[in-house]
């Protein structure tokens, strides 16, 4: 029943133990990300792709996912006076043109401005 919480509390341990000769190997290989140790160790042009399309799925849904909400919930916050379709793909060239000059950082910044917007919104909309 719960032998997921005892599964990932044993990758957890391991993962534990093998992070300093990890954190020693990537300073000297100068390691990025899995990919790179993946493709360090076995030198698998698609073996490396293959490690990175199936993270950018399963992020890609996410995404999908969030924008999805964003935009079925903007018109319900707004009373009707927001259009969903201009204003999240409005929103959507803002997080990525941001992600493109600033990287993660600059998307977490955004998403500090959208979660300001949400919360004035939410404390102004019932006055």
């Amino acid at each position: 029943s719960f032998w997921i919480i005892n599964l990932y509390a044993l990758v957890f341990a391991v993962a534990a133990m093998m992070y300093p000769r990890l954190r020693r190997l990537s300073v000297e290989r100068k390691w990025n990300s899995w990919s790179d140790i993946l493709s360090d160790r076995f030198a698998s042009r698609p073996l490396v792709i293959i490690t990175l399309v199936f993270p950018m799925c399963s992020m890609e849904g996410y995404v999908v996912a969030q924008l999805w909400a964003f935009r079925e919930l903007l018109p319900v916050v707004s009373a009707g006076y927001i259009t969903k379709n201009p204003v999240t793909i409005l929103i959507t060239l803002v997080i990525y043109i941001c992600e493109s000059m600033g990287g993660f950082d600059a998307v977490s910044y955004t998403d500090v401005v959208q979660g300001t917007i949400i919360i004035f919104s939410l404390l102004v909309g019932p006055i």
